[in-house]
């Protein structure tokens, strides 16, 4: 990244620690169902290596289709 940052800005730790207490926050909680309730714990961890394959994601922009997919 370049350019630098004001006394307001946050840093990537700050940023990565309110994603991960959003994830937490937002994904977990209470799942009411016709079947019963569930309590859903989600617990994010960062990845520290590559979790997962690169995806290549194409759009398509033709007049009839107008949206994008991972290939």
């Amino acid at each position: 990244m370049s350019g630098k940052a004001n006394a307001d800005t946050p840093s990537f730790e700050d940023l990565t620690k309110l994603a991960l207490e959003g994830i937490k926050k937002h994904w977990g909680g209470q799942i009411n169902t016709a079947k019963g309730s569930y309590a859903v714990k989600v617990n994010p961890v960062l990845a520290t290596e590559k979790a997962a394959p690169s995806l290549t994601l194409q759009v398509e922009m033709g007049s009839s289709y107008n949206r994008s997919v991972n290939a």
